[in-house]
């Protein structure tokens, strides 16, 4: 394992950001669109210290089938398919980690051990992050945030 410091981020992040650089509005809301455009402003800056190899950003292969589209009529543009594809799938942002047994085992005693009610997607993100010894987890998802 890397002695880089490593961050966590789960599925929403990259949709925002993919949203962000197509110009789809983040928000209805003026001060929650500001507040959502200054995250992906500093996820962006994570990425491209990740890609530098200053730290390492890491997620669940889970997010690859889970950044599908953005809302765009007709359904995910190219230019949206590629810009999931850089972001997650290019080797040169993020370091994708396969759920295996273990993962799964620790998603499923979040609830049964620890009382943290999520989805199971959810608590696969969570678990592969404690597993891998995250020291940061980046998510908008406010049902994993009330727990931490």
């Amino acid at each position: 394992m890397s002695t880089k410091t490593r961050i966590y981020s789960d599925s929403c992040c990259f949709i925002e950001a993919v949203k962000h650089r197509r110009g789809i509005p983040l928000s209805g809301d003026a001060n929650e669109a500001r507040i959502r455009d200054e995250d992906c402003w500093f996820f962006r800056r994570l990425c491209d210290a990740s890609r530098d190899g200053v730290i390492q950003l890491v997620s669940s292969m889970l997010s690859v089938a889970e950044c599908l589209h953005v809302e765009e009529p007709g359904g995910p543009s190219k230019e949206t398919r590629d810009l999931f594809v850089e972001f997650l799938t290019s080797d040169t942002i993020v370091d994708l980690i396969e759920p295996d047994i273990f993962v799964a085992e620790r998603a499923r005693d979040l609830l049964w051990n620890d009382g943290v009610y999520l989805k199971g997607a959810d608590c696969l993100h969570v678990a592969t992050a404690l597993l891998d010894g995250c020291s940061e987890f980046l998510t908008l998802d406010g049902r994993i945030k009330k727990h931490w």
